[in-house]
């Protein structure tokens, strides 16, 4: 008689970089918040500030997007 191996049992908190697996609390790699980032207010309060201002885009180079504030910024510094 062919057996197979029982299913693993986990449970995963919304945007949490932990995560249990079979009754043991594990760090979640498999997510984009295993730092725990988005547990952080402060952090997302200013993501969204920042979403708000600049927007969003897959690139950022000046002859699209023309001279931001940030790219002054980066260079003074």
């Amino acid at each position: 008689m062919m057996t197979f191996p029982r299913p693993e049992k986990y449970t995963i908190r919304p945007e949490s970089k932990r995560a249990v697996v079979n009754g043991y609390d594990c760090l979640n790699l498999a997510s984009h918040n295993y730092l725990g980032l988005l547990e952080d207010e402060e952090i997302l309060e200013d993501a969204c500030k920042s979403l708000r201002k600049y927007g969003v885009g897959s690139c950022g180079p000046r002859g699209i997007y023309g001279t931001m504030d940030v790219y002054l910024d980066l260079e003074d510094r």
